[in-house]
């Protein structure tokens, strides 16, 4: 319970129990406050190891031991390294500690959400997908780069904080390529077809096939359950059907191909180009801040998280600087262009006209507002 104390048995109060974060496995983990020798204090993730058996929290500490060695060697930005310790149970302040000694896992607090949250909640469109893919993409490619492997991607172990960086936790099964298996990790939705086995040797395919799994669920937060055995057909079908172009669709497919040899490492410049292009018809190019339409009523912005909202008088009345024209399914029906709202920022079917020329085209190929290019009604959903 919040306000309890642990630590190692030298200094059984150097920790202080915050809040209950989740439990997992294993373990409870806690975000706590270490106060140092010097009085000063650190917010940290305290991981409660729940077993007792005092051989197998050896054997736990052990691993832990090895996982926070190799991290601190490897040197892997953005890889958040743990340290542990043996201590009593956690106490109330002043109490003396009873039971037995626990293994704790102690990182550094990370101010962010699991990838699967701020999929749900963030608003910055497929450039911000592009930019955190780019980024989770930049960690596990050096993390292979040395020679080593995860294990155990999945959207509760990549940390996003508000301004988009990533943080890859949980590094309980860290392992090197050219070392044997001692343990098999199955990550429920994340495992590719071919499985682990101990006593085999890690690839990099599954860390790989993790991050597809990742990547279609940034880009497709609402669909269902991935058929790990038709991963690639299935996903590439989902996104060509939602709008996004080939060139997307074929780089996030890529990693969730049945044979593990045939998925590419991912290239962080490449998620960039991939998640930001569009075809030529229909696509959608993605904004890099949410549009907004001024001139609405108290000056509100139209939100694509209540695309029936009429936030806006109806185009062509007084007042009125706003033209809605169809938008990306993800996000609902509508998407506001005109003076108010770049409408380059939708990227419509071209028309008859469109494709004779006789309608304005900026470059890059996209419609103006109020273009031949750009499909519209003339009222806003829900009027």
């Amino acid at each position: 319970m919040p306000g309890l104390r642990f630590g190692p048995e030298f200094d059984p109060e150097q920790y202080e129990l915050l809040e209950f974060h989740h439990r997992g496995g294993e373990a409870e983990v806690w975000r706590a406050v270490r106060t140092g020798h010097s009085g000063l204090k650190e917010l940290v993730a305290a991981k409660i190891m729940l077993e007792r058996d005092p051989s197998e929290v050896r054997r736990w500490l052990g691993r832990w031991d090895d996982v926070s060695h190799n991290a601190h060697r490897l040197g892997v930005t953005d890889l958040v390294v743990p340290s542990f310790l043996l201590g009593p149970s956690p106490h109330r302040p002043g109490a003396a500690p009873s039971g037995g000694l626990l293994g704790y896992q102690i990182s550094p607090w990370v101010e962010g959400v699991p990838l699967h949250t701020w999929g749900r909640t963030q608003r910055g469109g497929p450039a911000a997908v592009a930019e955190v893919l780019a980024r989770l993409c930049r960690i596990v490619d050096e993390l292979h780069r040395k020679r080593w492997v995860h294990r155990d991607i999945s959207p509760a172990n990549v940390l996003v904080d508000a301004q988009g960086q990533v943080k890859l936790i949980d590094l309980t099964f860290l392992a090197p390529l050219d070392h044997t298996l001692t343990v098999a990790v199955f990550t429920p939705g994340h495992v590719p077809p071919e499985a682990e086995q101990v006593g085999g040797f890690p690839t990099t395919a599954k860390d790989l096939f993790a991050v597809g799994t990742l990547a279609r669920a940034l880009l497709l937060p609402d669909h269902g359950r991935l058929d790990h055995r038709l991963a690639a057909e299935q996903a590439r079908a989902e996104l060509l059907a939602a709008g996004y172009g080939e060139e997307l669709a074929r780089w996030a497919c890529e990693p969730l191909a049945r044979d593990p040899d045939r998925r590419p490492p991912r290239s962080a410049r490449g998620s960039r180009a991939a998640a930001n292009s569009c075809a030529p018809t229909g696509r959608w190019r993605g904004p890099r801040a949410w549009p907004c339409c001024p001139t609405g009523p108290a000056g509100r912005c139209w939100s694509p998280a209540a695309p029936t909202a009429r936030h806006w008088p109806a185009p062509g009345t007084a007042g009125s600087a706003c033209r809605p024209v169809r938008g990306p399914a993800r996000y609902g029906s509508w998407w506001p262009a005109g003076p108010g709202a770049r409408a380059s920022w939708w990227s419509a079917p071209r028309t008859a006209a469109a494709r004779s020329g006789s309608a304005p085209r900026p470059a890059g190929g996209r419609p103006r507002a109020g273009s031949a290019g750009s499909r519209g009604r003339s009222t806003p959903p829900g009027r």
